[in-house]
Protein backbone atom coordinates (compact mmCIF):
# COMPACT_ATOMS: atom_id res chain seq x y z
CA UNK A 1 0.00 0.00 0.00
CA UNK A 2 1.14 3.49 -0.74
CA UNK A 3 -0.13 7.03 -0.74
CA UNK A 4 -1.36 6.79 -4.35
CA UNK A 5 -2.83 3.29 -4.32
CA UNK A 6 -2.05 -0.34 -3.63
CA UNK A 7 -0.83 -3.43 -5.47
CA UNK A 8 -2.39 -6.81 -4.77
CA UNK A 9 -1.10 -10.14 -6.08
CA UNK A 10 -3.58 -13.00 -5.90
CA UNK A 11 -3.30 -16.23 -7.84
CA UNK A 12 -2.25 -15.44 -11.39
CA UNK A 13 -3.17 -11.75 -11.36
CA UNK A 14 -1.64 -8.49 -10.17
CA UNK A 15 -4.14 -5.70 -9.51
CA UNK A 16 -3.00 -2.09 -9.17
CA UNK A 17 -5.56 0.16 -7.49
CA UNK A 18 -4.41 3.68 -8.46
CA UNK A 19 -5.86 6.76 -6.77
CA UNK A 20 -6.28 10.07 -8.56
CA UNK A 21 -5.10 12.01 -5.51
CA UNK A 22 -2.98 11.32 -2.47
CA UNK A 23 -4.79 9.18 0.12
CA UNK A 24 -3.29 11.19 2.98
CA UNK A 25 -4.47 14.47 1.43
CA UNK A 26 -7.94 13.01 0.88
CA UNK A 27 -8.14 11.84 4.53
CA UNK A 28 -7.29 15.32 5.83
CA UNK A 29 -10.75 16.49 4.70
CA UNK A 30 -13.10 14.19 6.66
CA UNK A 31 -16.09 16.44 5.93
CA UNK A 32 -15.55 16.03 2.19
CA UNK A 33 -18.43 13.89 0.88
CA UNK A 34 -16.68 13.02 -2.39
CA UNK A 35 -15.38 9.52 -2.91
CA UNK A 36 -11.74 8.89 -3.61
CA UNK A 37 -11.46 8.21 -7.34
CA UNK A 38 -9.69 4.91 -8.03
CA UNK A 39 -8.67 3.11 -11.22
CA UNK A 40 -8.33 -0.67 -11.30
CA UNK A 41 -5.51 -1.98 -13.50
CA UNK A 42 -5.21 -5.76 -13.88
CA UNK A 43 -1.98 -7.38 -15.04
CA UNK A 44 -1.69 -11.10 -15.86
CA UNK A 45 1.04 -12.74 -13.77
CA UNK A 46 1.52 -16.21 -15.17
CA UNK A 47 4.74 -18.05 -14.64
CA UNK A 48 3.99 -20.12 -11.57
CA UNK A 49 7.44 -19.59 -10.06
CA UNK A 50 8.57 -21.50 -7.03
CA UNK A 51 9.37 -18.41 -4.92
CA UNK A 52 11.80 -19.12 -2.08
CA UNK A 53 11.85 -22.85 -2.75
CA UNK A 54 13.09 -22.23 -6.30
CA UNK A 55 15.73 -19.75 -5.12
CA UNK A 56 16.95 -22.28 -2.54
CA UNK A 57 17.14 -25.03 -5.15
CA UNK A 58 19.03 -22.70 -7.46
CA UNK A 59 21.49 -21.85 -4.65
CA UNK A 60 22.15 -25.54 -3.96
CA UNK A 61 22.62 -26.21 -7.67
CA UNK A 62 24.99 -23.26 -7.98
CA UNK A 63 26.96 -24.45 -4.97
CA UNK A 64 27.43 -27.92 -6.49
CA UNK A 65 27.93 -26.96 -10.13
CA UNK A 66 29.38 -23.43 -9.94
CA UNK A 67 26.62 -22.10 -12.20
CA UNK A 68 25.58 -18.44 -11.78
CA UNK A 69 22.86 -17.72 -9.23
CA UNK A 70 19.37 -16.87 -10.39
CA UNK A 71 19.06 -14.35 -7.54
CA UNK A 72 22.47 -13.15 -6.28
CA UNK A 73 22.72 -11.80 -2.74
CA UNK A 74 23.08 -8.25 -4.04
CA UNK A 75 19.45 -8.41 -5.19
CA UNK A 76 18.35 -9.16 -1.63
CA UNK A 77 20.47 -6.27 -0.38
CA UNK A 78 18.85 -3.96 -2.96
CA UNK A 79 15.37 -5.05 -1.83
CA UNK A 80 16.30 -4.41 1.79
CA UNK A 81 17.63 -0.95 0.89
CA UNK A 82 14.28 -0.06 -0.68
CA UNK A 83 12.41 -1.39 2.36
CA UNK A 84 14.63 0.58 4.74
CA UNK A 85 14.16 3.72 2.60
CA UNK A 86 10.37 3.38 2.85
CA UNK A 87 10.58 3.02 6.63
CA UNK A 88 12.94 5.97 7.01
CA UNK A 89 10.70 8.11 4.81
CA UNK A 90 7.70 7.27 7.00
CA UNK A 91 9.63 7.85 10.23
CA UNK A 92 10.93 11.26 9.13
CA UNK A 93 7.84 12.22 7.08
CA UNK A 94 10.22 13.29 4.32
CA UNK A 95 11.77 12.15 1.06
CA UNK A 96 14.90 10.00 1.30
CA UNK A 97 17.57 9.17 -1.24
CA UNK A 98 19.01 5.76 -1.95
CA UNK A 99 21.43 4.74 -0.60
CA UNK A 100 19.93 5.91 2.67
CA UNK A 101 21.74 7.67 5.48
CA UNK A 102 22.68 4.63 7.60
CA UNK A 103 23.34 6.69 10.73
CA UNK A 104 19.95 8.41 10.51
CA UNK A 105 18.22 5.08 9.87
CA UNK A 106 19.91 3.52 12.91
CA UNK A 107 19.01 6.53 15.08
CA UNK A 108 15.32 6.38 14.06
CA UNK A 109 15.25 2.59 14.47
CA UNK A 110 16.69 2.88 18.00
CA UNK A 111 14.02 5.45 18.87
CA UNK A 112 11.38 2.87 17.98
CA UNK A 113 13.18 0.07 19.82
CA UNK A 114 13.44 2.23 22.95
CA UNK A 115 9.79 3.29 22.69
CA UNK A 116 8.72 -0.37 22.45
CA UNK A 117 10.54 -1.15 25.71
CA UNK A 118 8.37 1.32 27.61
Amino acid sequence: MGDRGKIVMEGDRITFWRTRQSVSAFCKNPGDAKRLEVWKCEIPASGGGESHRGVTRDWISSFHSGSPLLAPGTEGINSQEISNAMLLSAWTDDWVSIPIDDDLYYEKLQERVNASDS
